[in-house]
């Protein structure tokens, strides 16, 4: 009996830690790279936004936009439209180059003039309570992350 007992123990934890694994959720985060480049010989900066592919569909369907396929240059486009929106940067405006879906990553690729920067990135605020936005700047001086939470507010810089 006593045997029986801690078999039935050893399940019952089995079960729990399963159940805690199974339930647990991913928080929804973006990352944006900022990096110096050039294209047709003219100084750029290269704009990488990174989203997992469910909020990708999320935030276009928040927008009332009939998602078919991740892989179209419209819906990139689209994407990149909301994704801008939700970024606030000084040193000109982001252009739209093209995007493309690696696993479950949606990534988009835009350029802006050189020197640009990231003061606030609120890309899913629209869509979601809790979020995270990193922003890495690898044009700066010294350069590092921007960690940006609800209400797009800097957590930290390192």
């Amino acid at each position: 009996m006593a045997i029986s007992r801690k078999i039935a123990f050893v399940f019952a934890i089995a079960a729990l830690l399963w159940g805690g694994i199974a339930s647990a959720h991913r928080m929804p985060e973006v990352y944006v790279t900022l990096e110096a480049s050039d294209l047709d010989g003219e100084p750029v900066t290269a704009v990488t936004v990174r989203l997992h592919a469910e909020d990708a569909i999320a935030l276009l369907a928040n927008h009332d936009q009939a998602v078919f396929n991740l892989d179209t240059r419209s819906e990139h486009e689209a994407l990149a439209g909301f994704v801008t929106q939700g970024l606030t940067t000084e040193g000109g405006p982001l252009s739209f180059l093209g995007g493309e879906v690696d696993g479950h990553a949606v990534l988009l690729y835009m350029t802006a003039p050189p020197g640009l920067s990231v003061v606030e990135s609120a890309i899913l605020s629209s869509i979601y309570n809790q979020w995270t936005n990193r922003v890495t700047d690898l044009t700066a001086d010294t350069p590092g992350d921007k960690v940006f939470t609800q209400g797009g507010d800097l957590t930290h810089r390192h």
